[in-house]
């Protein structure tokens, strides 16, 4: 996603799969995270939003992909271990999941926390 809400997509995705995305970008829309990071908010108050945004929009693109009965793809591991659980789990799930950011337990996670606090520091730095 680029500033201001602009969508980007993989032109060769399937249009299943771009649909799910399409959910996922549209809750970090919803969330402001198209705006990230913000200036003179201290980053780690702006990755507590994020994290409870990011978790909202997994959880939201895997269930999109499971009502559209295509793969999770990089989620795959995630929606797995989400079976099952109410909806409150699931963000909770998904959100201590971010917050841990462990590489050697998701890399997809951890990879996408090592993006933004990176983001949120670049723009801090004068």
């Amino acid at each position: 996603m680029r500033a201001g809400g602009v969508l980007v997509l993989d032109r060769s995705a399937p249009v299943q799969v771009s649909v799910a995305r399409v959910v996922h970008l549209l809750e970090h829309v919803a969330d402001g995270l198209d705006r990230f990071p913000a200036p003179g908010v201290p980053c780690s108050q702006q990755l507590d939003a994020v994290i409870a945004g990011e978790a909202r929009a997994i959880v939201a693109e895997i269930e999109a992909r499971e009502e559209l009965g295509v793969e999770a793809g990089g989620l795959a591991e995630v929606a797995d271990q989400l079976r099952g659980l109410a909806a409150d789990e699931r963000l909770a799930l998904v959100e201590r999941q971010l917050r841990a950011a462990e590489p050697h337990h998701s890399p997809e996670l951890a990879e996408l926390m090592r993006s933004y606090t990176a983001r949120c520091e670049r723009a801090a730095s004068p």
